[in-house]
């Protein structure tokens, strides 16, 4: 395996001359090293090995598991402050604090850009001298730091001592670890990690790092967004702020993949609801598809929003099962409400190479898969709404995909907007809508749909949000 080379020269040059590397599934995961001057009595059978991999890969596992239910209950903690209107900077001292249950560090710092004069301020640190960054500020491009914030890579750096980028701020650092703090394409500044050892920082390691400058970026968003409505108390400052936060958790681009064509479409109302879609890309080639409503309506429910949406995106990198994730989902909430509030929520992953669409309905009014010959399919398979009871199981449900067939997902903001005469929309008119123009793109078909409801209520604006998200295999 080349990535155990330089490694064992290391070790040969030290004096062992015995290396035996464990490799399961095609991945270096382990070895025993022996400076014995007679290897043939360092023999043992295949099969011993063989065990010892094993052993080595279960509690390579059991250790993966342990980081990744942290890394749950950090979120959660977070969410909890949050929620509670605490301070950014609790939350963010928690985050800095508990990484280090997990990824060891000698020393740790948040920095924030200041655009005023384009450098790096400090927001948590730990393990520094802080005169060393208070007379002499991080400017952007500088240093690690600075070359981390300019190009948006984050980097690991063995041996500082090897790297001309590396500006010496505290005199035993030998490694260092470093990833950008960003907001949807914007960068808010870096989350650095330093150790007094060489070779110390992981790829692992990073990508976990990674994973919370991505909760740390919803904190500072959400905490600027507030410190605005906090500011600025009157009605229509706070119906600003709360679509700003709605908005910026929104995609921003289409996502169709394979031979499937997909729009989305959000037209906030004019109270701010709780609407909340998402398209994500998974690792295997599948798409992650999902969409909620939160109860509740302004800033605290545009916060649990966002709340919802942090633990979300935390656990939607890999394809879990959507009943899997549902669950996750459904206990985070419940932590971090006060149970008078509740979601529906709808998760779902295209598998485009197979045609297949599994789901999970969490009380969301259901999805409707409309065939090719008119048939209508209502998703329905899944369990309670989110928030209402802890450790509640939920069921999946798999739908085979042909050509010209709709999945339409929505809120009810569509079934529920009414006329003049009070007359509700209604299920069925989307329905017949939907049948009448199922020859159409999606593009066309979602013109066409806010021209239908526009026309039906007379109306430009609405009380609940208008969500939804169409998705067509041509």
């Amino acid at each position: 395996d080349g990535a155990l080379f330089p490694v064992a020269e290391r070790l040969m040059t030290d004096g062992f001359n015995v290396i035996v590397p464990f490799v399961s599934r095609n991945r270096l995961i382990g070895g025993v090293i022996s400076d014995l001057i007679d290897p043939v009595n360092f023999s043992i059978s295949y099969e011993e090995w063989e065990k010892l991999s094993i052993m080595l890969e279960n509690a390579y596992l059991r250790r993966s598991l342990s980081i990744e239910k942290w890394e749950k209950e950090i979120l959660l903690k977070v969410s909890k402050k949050l929620s509670s209107s605490a301070s950014p900077d609790e939350a963010l001292n928690l985050i800095i604090d508990s990484l280090k249950k997990f990824v060891r560090y000698d020393s740790a710092a948040i920095f924030l850009i200041d655009f005023k004069d384009n450098t790096l301020k400090y927001q948590v640190i730990r393990g520094y001298d802080k005169e060393a960054f208070d007379k002499k500020p991080i400017k952007i491009g500088d240093g690690l730091v600075g070359w981390v914030i300019k190009t948006g890579k984050g980097i690991i750096v063995p041996d500082v001592s090897k790297d001309p980028r590396y500006i010496n701020r505290r005199e035993t650092t030998v490694s260092e670890m470093v990833v950008p703090i960003v907001s949807y394409k914007r960068i808010l500044g870096a989350f650095n990690l330093e150790s007094d050892k060489p070779h110390f920082f992981t790829r692992n390691q990073l990508e976990t790092l990674k994973s919370f400058a991505s909760q740390t970026a919803v904190i500072l968003e959400n905490a600027r967004l507030y410190k605005d409505y906090l500011e600025k108390k009157h009605i229509k400052r706070e119906l600003k702020i709360a679509r700003e936060i709605q908005q910026v958790l929104l995609p921003k681009e289409k996502h169709n993949i394979g031979s499937y064509l997909i729009e989305a479409y959000n037209l906030p109302s004019e109270e701010i609801g709780g609407d909340i879609y998402d398209l994500v890309y998974l690792m295997d080639k599948k798409l992650g598809i999902a969409i909620g409503d939160i109860s509740g309506k302004g800033i605290p429910g545009a916060i649990l929003m966002a709340s919802l949406y942090a633990h979300f995106k935390s656990q939607v990198r890999e394809s879990i099962k959507t009943e899997k994730i549902i669950r996750n989902l459904n206990n985070s909430f419940y932590d971090i409400t006060d149970h008078e509030k509740y979601a529906t929520f709808f998760y779902g992953i295209l598998d485009p190479s197979n045609d297949l669409f599994y789901y999970t309905n969490a009380g969301h009014n259901p999805p409707l898969l409309l065939r090719n010959n008119g048939d209508v399919e209502f998703l329905k398979e899944g369990g309670p709404v989110l928030g209402f009871l802890r450790d509640l199981n939920y069921k999946y449900s798999k739908k085979a995909i042909q050509k010209n067939d709709i999945i339409f997902m929505y809120t009810d903001g569509i079934t529920e907007c009414v006329n003049k005469k009070k007359e509700a929309f209604g299920e069925e008119r989307l329905i017949d809508f939907l049948r009448k123009n199922n020859h159409l793109a999606p593009e066309k078909i979602k013109n066409k749909l806010l021209d239908e409801i526009k026309k039906y209520t007379s109306r430009k604006t609405f009380k609940d949000d208008i969500t939804f998200v169409i998705i067509k295999k041509e």
